[in-house]
């Protein structure tokens, strides 16, 4: 492939970058990017990567890992890059979550762990209950009751995601208390009388730290195939995710891009670290860019979200948007229901009018709602049904996996690809998605 100058290169599908996102670009070293809604941070990943590569700064044998906190993130990374790129460059563009980093880790190294603290063979995911994390601390305490300080040190694991995330396998640093807790909160999950270890995605987190720690060749071989590295949804990053992501990149010559929105915060509850943006900056020398231009949301949205902002962060600099206003009268309101049959009636006779009055498909409609849409489902399927639209809950559980990501995984991609193409008499798009994966399966790309 020929590569272009980079001073000659041009976005690729649109128009020009905002001046904030053209010097951030063009940054080589580490950055942090404080994007907020609607500034199109996967839109900039995607130009930066084809940047990268189509310019030859990622050289020909090396790769660009791109890392976001969720598979469907992850999913539209890398498909926005597929777009954007050749498929001869894009295909140097790895783009996964952090736990299938971690997961892919243990399954190619595991015998570089300690035989104590290695999972079987072949293993399961667990997704431990709140109730069984605070079952496994109280056995915990039973077990060391009369130990000196058991009290205050079961009181810090009720932040258990935090705690975990602090302490690392191995560590001399490590009180005799954390170790202990450490190694009865790993042997919980690699120890079963059926032979098969069922892990948590934290736990292989901590064993693929341990990993990227003490073993120099795994490390070195990761940071010679991953010189660039994109880190999405940097604000949700958890205290172990950051943690790993310091062991295997901090000192060294990566180039690290976070990108995110400390505003946009919404997994605290799970264990994001909150100040991981300062904390990133200063370990790894990188320099902070902003985009200001609000690509999604109409001029009277972005006025409502600069004085939410304002409320967060006093000194949050105002952005601009790049749209019109497509909706006569207010864009946003605030309506209170007696109860939740009247609020889920009014909702969807709501959607049903504005979708016949605009004219538009029942997909350009979602509803979100706070931590458990289940919660919701059953009202909002029932009066939405009376206008003749149904209702696809992407939170609901299918097997240990939601649906939301469930149709993100290329198995399930795969198989969709095929039905459309039996389905329909013609279909390029799917001929050309289907003939790409066949490729790719039979590694003759």
């Amino acid at each position: 492939m020929k590569f272009i100058r980079p001073d000659h290169w041009q976005p690729k599908g649109i128009d020009d970058l905002e001046p904030n996102a053209w010097q951030a670009l063009r940054q080589r070293e580490s950055t942090s990017i404080i994007a907020g809604p609607g500034a199109g941070k996967t839109e900039f990943l995607a130009q930066k990567a084809a940047y990268l590569l189509e310019t030859g700064l990622c050289p020909s044998n090396k790769k660009i890992l791109a890392i976001s906190f969720k598979t469907d993130a992850a999913k539209n990374l890398a498909d926005r890059v597929k777009e954007r790129c050749s498929e001869e460059v894009s295909n140097r563009f790895i783009s996964m979550t952090f736990d299938a980093f971690t997961k892919n880790l243990i399954d190619r190294f595991r015998m570089a762990l300690p035989e104590h603290h290695r999972p079987s063979k072949r293993y399961e995911i667990s997704f431990p209950s709140f109730h069984q994390e605070k079952q496994l601390i109280s056995s915990f305490r039973n077990n060391f009751g009369n130990a000196v300080g058991i009290y205050s040190f079961t009181q810090r694991l009720q932040n258990m995601n935090q705690f975990i995330g602090s302490v690392r396998i191995g560590d001399p640093k490590l009180s005799w208390l954390e170790e202990e807790f450490l190694t009865f909160w790993l042997s919980q999950q690699i120890n079963y009388p059926d032979g098969v270890s069922r892990v948590s995605f934290p736990a292989l987190n901590r064993l693929a730290e341990y990993i990227v720690r003490t073993n120099d060749h795994v490390r070195r071989s990761i940071r010679a195939s991953y010189p660039i590295v994109f880190v999405d949804e940097f604000q949700d990053t958890t205290f172990a995710q950051y943690d790993f992501l310091s062991s295997v990149f901090k000192s060294s010559e990566a180039e690290v891009t976070a990108v995110g929105d400390y505003k946009q915060r919404i997994m605290g509850w799970a264990g994001a670290k909150g100040d991981v943006f300062h904390q990133f900056e200063a370990d790894f020398s990188a320099e902070r860019h902003s985009l200001l231009l609000n690509h999604r949301s109409s001029p009277e949205l972005v006025r409502i979200q600069h004085v939410i902002a304002q409320a967060i962060d006093h000194e949050v600099r105002e952005v601009q948007t790049s749209n019109i206003n497509l909706i006569s009268g207010d864009a946003a309101w605030i309506c209170c229901s007696y109860n939740i049959n009247q609020e889920a009636a009014h909702l969807a006779e709501w959607i049903a009018n504005d979708l016949l009055g605009r004219s538009l498909n029942p997909r350009n409609y979602s509803i979100l709602v706070r931590q458990k849409p289940e919660d919701y489902e059953q009202q909002l399927s029932y009066y939405l049904a009376q206008h003749g639209l149904s209702l696809r809950n992407e939170s609901v559980k299918i097997g240990q996996t939601t649906l939301q990501d469930l149709l993100a995984e290329e198995l399930t991609i795969l198989f969709s690809t095929l039905l459309r193409l039996g389905l329909v008499r013609r279909n390029a798009q799917a001929w050309n998605q289907l003939s790409s994966d066949i490729r790719i399966l039979r590694n003759t790309n």
